[in-house]
């Protein structure tokens, strides 16, 4: 969710997001906050897509590449889950 983002309405952006369900963070950035901000957007789908895929080891635990993704987008500063 970019906060600053003049194109689409970021109210208009956490409606639709709450509507379908997503899981989002929040940036401080216009309209192109995937080139502003990379790591962050990278981290979330990397999260979103392991969880789609359920990976698990063979434990049934949560691989490390999910629980690395999960500590960074939890932790990233002034990028609070919504």
């Amino acid at each position: 969710m970019s906060t600053q983002d003049r194109t689409i309405s970021p109210d208009l952006e956490r409606f639709m997001a709450k509507r379908m369900g997503a899981t989002t963070i929040e940036v401080n950035a216009s309209h192109l906050s995937l080139i502003s901000h990379p790591a962050e957007i990278a981290n979330l789908i990397m999260l979103a897509a392991a969880q789609a895929e359920g990976v698990r080891n063979q434990q049934g635990e949560p691989s490390a590449d999910l629980t690395a993704s999960s500590r960074f987008v939890d932790s990233a500063p002034d990028q609070p889950l919504v």
